[in-house]
């Protein structure tokens, strides 16, 4: 088997040295301080913990190998990735109390048939968990999200496709730029309700 991301040998998705580096750009490696409340990585106290305050969570920053995965697999058709970066999100859903429904950010039309698949629809399938895809995306035009300026992103809204199902659920989404989408998306699933996603833009 070849390494997803180097080409390597390996004897699994990623070799060791790619599963190490995609470690060290890790949040959680990268932030030395902890939240007091949750324990959750966090820049500095001072700023305030986003799992606390906000409920989200994110692997790392969208730089080196992590961005080199999720550009592929989002914008080179690489659909196959969807189970190596679904572990990445693994150690996110650990801090979630559960049992828990993961629910998808739908990608915008325009994007979704420019890759040919839904992005987040695919991390939900490669967790294993129960998911359902719930929203629809409101904005008027429903241009893809990666166009849109930041006064843009903060008028998109969602609706419910069909009733939210009882106990907590989880947002899944690929990258959180503003974190305005992710909201949205919270806000319409109405709570208990959590955000995970790969990386901060």
């Amino acid at each position: 088997m070849e390494c997803r991301l180097c080409g390597r040998t390996a004897d699994s998705f990623l070799c060791p040295s790619c599963r190490e580096a995609l470690q060290r750009e890790s949040f959680a490696s990268l932030y030395r301080q902890r939240c007091p409340v949750c324990g959750q990585p966090v820049w500095d106290p001072a700023y305030g913990c986003r799992f606390c305050g906000r409920r989200q969570l994110v692997y790392g920053s969208l730089h080196g190998e992590l961005r080199s995965l999720v550009m592929r697999y989002k914008f080179d058709n690489r659909r196959s990735l969807a189970p190596v970066l679904a572990s990445l999100l693994e150690p996110l859903l650990a801090a979630i109390p559960g049992p828990y429904t993961l629910v998808p950010v739908p990608a915008s039309e325009q994007g979704r048939r420019r890759r040919g698949f839904d992005q987040s629809l695919e991390l939900c399938r490669a967790l294993h968990r129960p998911y359902q895809s719930l929203l629809s995306l409101d904005h008027k035009d429903r241009k893809s999200q990666k166009s849109l300026h930041g006064k843009q992103r903060r008028e998109i809204s969602f609706h419910l496709r069909k009733p939210r199902p009882d106990g907590v659920i989880v947002v899944v989404d690929d990258i959180m730029a503003t974190g305005s989408t992710m909201q949205a998306a919270m806000e319409a699933l109405g709570e208990p309700c959590y955000g995970i996603a790969l990386c901060l833009a």
